[in-house]
């Protein structure tokens, strides 16, 4: 008797464990990106992408690209009398190095306060999970500005309409997202995921990877930075010496032309 009761507190214990994963949200169908991988080459300006899915009738979709995590570290300006200085550092992490969320209608209509804290989808959120150092940095200006400078760097974005939905069919709705890539995220893999929504609640979601790597002369360039950095930095000193000097010549040679064609004496003619 004692060991079926052991048996069934084990039991117990481990249908307890799994909750959680029963109470998550379901799959969806699998989603298409075109391309699946954007390579950055040497004249990469960012590329077109195309995301495609199918939910289920009657569901909303909200689109979110997710880059991984990151730390960056920031100047902090004070003023002293009529001028601004650089008064310190401030370390920013646990934030997307890219956050992209596209919407057919405001967030607030698809998904309740809840519902975007569970699955980690707005600005709001990010400013929360957002680790700041020094703690004496840590300010909701400081929050919000470290936002405003990603939106305008174009790799954070929140799109209302940004979810084109289709016609419902047997099989399900249709949706369609298109966008071109920020030139400015980094190469990285990122995660995409699509949440059906309805009644203020995630009912399905779906997730994929988009890769983007560099190719060619950047690829090589980034391999020789990691594998022989000090080789890298004097060479690119020289690179910048060389482009100096090579610039000053030239316009030292355009000035001497015009004045030639002027009819004017040359310096050494003098």
């Amino acid at each position: 008797m004692k060991r079926i009761m052991a048996d069934t507190t084990v039991l117990i214990t481990i249908a307890v464990g799994f909750l959680p994963l029963w109470a998550a949200a379901p799959a969806g169908l699998p989603l298409k990106l075109t391309p699946a991988t954007i390579e950055m080459g040497v004249f990469y300006d960012g590329a077109p992408l195309r995301i495609e899915g199918t939910a289920e009738p009657g569901s909303n979709v909200v689109v979110v690209v997710r880059g991984p995590d990151v730390e960056e570290v920031f100047n902090v300006k004070g003023r002293v009398g009529p001028i601004w200085v650089n008064s310190g550092k401030v370390h920013i992490s646990g934030v997307p190095s890219l956050f992209l969320c596209f919407h057919p209608t405001p967030l607030a209509e698809l998904l309740s306060p809840e519902a975007l804290a569970q699955h980690q989808i707005g600005y709001e959120v990010i400013r929360k999970q957002m680790l700041i150092q020094p703690p004496e940095q840590d300010r909701d200006v400081v929050r919000a500005s470290f936002v405003t400078l990603k939106t305008q760097e174009n790799v954070y974005r929140n799109i209302r309409n940004g979810v084109l939905m289709g016609k419902p069919t047997e099989a399900g709705v249709s949706y369609r997202v298109e966008f071109h890539w920020p030139r400015k995220a980094p190469p990285a893999a990122y995660e995409v995921r699509a949440y059906e929504c309805r009644n203020g609640a995630v009912v399905r979601q779906t997730t994929a990877s988009l890769k983007v790597v560099e190719t060619g002369f950047p690829a090589w360039m980034a391999w020789f930075a990691r594998q022989h950095a000090s080789l890298y930095g004097g060479l690119a000193v020289l690179v910048a010496l060389l482009t100096g000097f090579g610039i000053d010549f030239l316009v030292a040679r355009f000035r001497r032309k015009r004045t030639a064609v002027k009819g004017k004496p040359l310096p050494d003619e003098a």
